[in-house]
């Protein structure tokens, strides 16, 4: 609907949109179809991961969104380049605690993300790792205002 009214047809106009990469089954298949109908619009310019602790689904599921971006980007779209943003939590025993007792809606953290320290900060350096091999920008969604926090942002990501 939006692809074709006039207010659009200006360049500098383009969307960022949320994307799941973590859901399962047919809740995935019913992402990938809202998507792929966002991306024909021809305005989508940034694609947003949800944070989720299952580095190897994701890997997969990069691969599926790969593929649907090179089509639609082959059929006419006004952007050019789709970028990926993909959402990092830095974890912490108060996260991980808090997390336990009241889970985010739509966030699939894995029971060794939420049961150790030392194992959330191995699966979110993964994560990274993967963000870094098929060249998403990690979004950074934890309390970085200390130098503490930078150092403990640092050493998890490996910088």
């Amino acid at each position: 609907m939006l692809k074709d009214n006039p207010l659009f047809f200006n360049e500098e106009i383009s969307f960022g949109v949320a994307f799941n990469p973590y859901l399962p089954g047919f809740l995935f298949d019913e992402e990938i179809a809202r998507l792929e109908k966002k991306l024909k619009s021809g305005l989508v310019s940034s694609i947003w991961l949800q944070f989720g602790t299952d580095y190897k689904l994701l890997t997969s599921r990069i691969e599926i969104l790969s593929t649907l971006i090179s089509k639609t980007i082959n059929n006419k779209s006004k952007i050019s380049k789709i970028m990926i943003f993909g959402s990092i939590l830095i974890p912490s025993r108060q996260f991980l605690a808090r997390f336990k007792f009241r889970p985010w809606k739509g966030v699939y953290c894995s029971s060794e993300f939420l049961e150790s320290l030392d194992s959330a900060n191995e699966l979110v350096t993964q994560l990274s790792t993967t963000y870094r091999q098929y060249e998403i920008f990690p979004i950074i969604e934890t309390n970085t205002s200390t130098e503490h926090d930078l150092y403990k942002l640092k050493m998890t990501l490996k910088l």
